[in-house]
């Protein structure tokens, strides 16, 4: 009985923490609406026992997401491999650039025609695409929103 009790107690601590479960999870209809101007529709998940990720189609599919969640002990290697090398650049013809303001560290990668933003936090990757029109800057702005409201559910 004491241990249904634990087992109990530390179920309903887990559901309190409101935290994802997977990245179809994390960002909601709202979330899009306010970045994107448009819920979305419906979405697709697929997992691998590294990574989560979710397509979030919008009406416009054009202006559809896209978010993966990598978590786990080697995504500080990762990290290391793919992205140290962006650490202190900035400039518009880039291909990769460091971002300021978001998680321990995060980096947008590609253009204006199409990029990720990859941000670190402790043992979690995003990795956030946005579509739809805008400028590499206005990109890298509505992927820092999604993942801001993102690494506040994880």
């Amino acid at each position: 009985m004491t241990r249904h009790l634990a087992i109990f107690a530390a179920l309903v601590c887990f559901a309190q923490t409101g935290a994802a479960r997977n990245a179809c999870e994390v960002l909601t209809k709202k979330d899009l609406a306010v970045v994107q101007g448009e819920a979305f529709s419906t979405t697709k998940l697929t997992e691998t026992s590294e990574s989560s990720q979710c397509f979030y189609q919008l009406p416009t599919f054009s202006k559809s997401v896209s978010l993966v969640v990598m978590k786990g002990a080697s995504v500080r290697d990762y990290w290391k491999s793919n992205f140290e090398k962006a650490r202190g650049e900035e400039g518009e013809d880039e291909e990769i650039a460091h971002v300021e303001g978001i998680g321990e560290e995060a980096v947008w990668s590609g253009n204006h025609l199409v990029g990720s933003l990859y941000v670190l936090r402790r043992d979690t990757i995003l990795r956030i695409s946005v579509g739809g029109p805008g400028t590499r800057a206005q990109k890298i702005a509505k992927a820092r929103r999604l993942g801001a409201r993102a690494l506040a559910r994880l």
